[in-house]
């Protein structure tokens, strides 16, 4: 990340730079990241190490975590990170993992 991009960062949130897109969406990947690999489960981030949608129960179960998100009583952003879990570990698109 730039040297000129600035965020803030209190006990639990942090704020996104205002900056180009590939810019915020490389933070969102790195703040993304150190919470699955510091933190592990968190108010803020809801971690799934994939997403099936072959059945209706699971289409179903996807719609409730994302409605749950939606309607948390967290001001802060909330997140959806698929690919990681409670082991606080990351499995990207490319198959490679993080630990």
């Amino acid at each position: 990340m730039p040297d000129n991009t600035e965020f803030q960062r209190s006990d639990e949130t942090a704020q996104a730079p205002q900056d180009s897109l590939s810019v915020r969406a490389q933070w969102y990947r790195d703040e993304t990241e150190r919470v699955v690999r510091d933190i592990g489960e968190h108010p803020q981030y809801e971690l799934k190490r994939a997403i099936n949608l072959s059945s209706l129960h699971q289409r179903i179960d996807f719609i409730k975590d994302i409605q749950s998100i939606a309607t948390s009583q967290i001001d802060a952003e909330k997140f959806l990170a698929v690919g990681a879990d409670e082991a606080r570990a990351i499995r990207r698109s490319d198959g490679s993992h993080t630990a």
